[in-house]
């Protein structure tokens, strides 16, 4: 897929994504990262998956896109980005109301152990280095999913016995 077109689905919320009323769209997986031929294999990766996902090649694009109404469970992101990087994408992520931040996994062909440590204090659920094995992304997007799922779970719960106290 031609970047042009990732660039326009990513604006448009994606590849896959379902529409949920009121401007916000879902897409199990949102893909960061500035190279634009990783991103088309990613995409690929997860098209073949089965797994929803929505992909731009920045950061501030991704943060846009937030902002317009995507609501990704899982965030893969490069680390190292111009502009703006994952790190710093990631404490942007971490200002989002907890019922839509996403689970993050960063992605990197050069991470330092510094980079590891920043990214487990961010909450990333795991550190990939590039060139990432299909299946330990795959399983690291499934544990990540299974993660948000559980947690969702535990807020409508907690949020329907507080009804009741209330």
């Amino acid at each position: 897929m031609p970047l042009d077109e990732l660039h326009q689905q990513g604006e448009a919320a994606g590849v896959g994504d379902t529409g949920i009323g009121s401007g916000e769209h879902r897409a199990t997986l949102l893909v960061v990262d500035d190279e634009a031929p990783i991103v088309e294999q990613l995409v690929e990766c997860f098209r073949l998956a089965k797994v929803s996902c929505a992909a731009t090649v920045d950061a501030i694009n991704a943060l846009q896109m937030i902002a317009e109404g995507l609501r990704p469970a899982i965030v893969l992101s490069d680390l190292r980005m111009p502009e703006l990087d994952g790190l710093s994408f990631a404490a942007r992520l971490n200002k989002l109301s907890p019922d839509i931040r996403p689970q993050l996994i960063f992605l990197s062909g050069h991470a330092s152990l510094q980079d590891a440590i920043e990214a487990i204090k961010l909450g990333a659920r795991d550190l990939l280095v590039k060139p990432v094995d299909r299946d330990k992304l795959l399983r690291s997007v499934s544990t990540a999913l299974a993660l948000r799922e559980r947690s969702e779970e535990h807020t409508s719960d907690l949020q329907s016995r507080l009804h009741l106290v209330c």
